[in-house]
Order: C-alpha cells, then structure tokens, then sequence
C-alpha cells in the first residue's frame, strides 16, 4: 500500500489531484480485499526474473507477484510493460 501512496502523492505534487483526492482514492484502496504477501516469499523469482529480463529486483517482485498469483500486471513503466507482456501477465490497457 505504501507504494500506491508514494504514487498518490506523487499526482498531488504534480497539481493532478488534491489533497483530498488523494486522501480518499487511499482509504478507498485501504478498503479493498488484498492479501498480503511477504517479499521472502518472492524473493527468489524475482531475482530470476529480474536477471532474465534485465529489470531490477523491485520492478521483478511485481512480476513475480502477478505470475503467483496468476494476475494480470497493470504498469505504466515500458520496460516493465515489455517484461510482463512477454510472460503474458500484462493487464490490456482498454479493460
């Protein structure tokens, strides 16, 4: 959650939502049913993936989090758009 923060704020900085924008688009992602999943348990695909498809380890965890969980990966970053297409997790951009 502290990664969809960092995003939210970063919208605020760049004048592209309020404050209180910003403030209820969390609490609404706060409410929402997600499992937590420890980065021990990523660690290992991630660093593989991360090697193979030349990303770094954090960009990977997601990877790996969305293969885990047979999810779709929803990223504005291109090289990493490029990595989860190839693996066929990439989420289509007009859903």
């Amino acid at each position: 959650m502290l990664e969809c923060a960092s995003v939210l704020l970063k919208q605020v900085q760049r004048q592209l939502l309020s404050l209180d924008e910003c403030r209820a688009l969390l609490t609404d992602l706060l409410q929402l049913p997600l499992r937590p999943t420890s980065a021990s348990e990523l660690a290992i695909a991630a660093l593989e993936q991360a090697m193979a498809l030349s990303l770094s380890v954090y960009d990977a965890s997601f990877l790996a989090l969305a293969l885990k969980h047979d999810a779709l990966l929803i990223t504005a970053d291109q090289q990493l758009a490029k990595a989860a297409a190839s693996l066929g997790c990439l989420a289509d951009a007009e859903r």
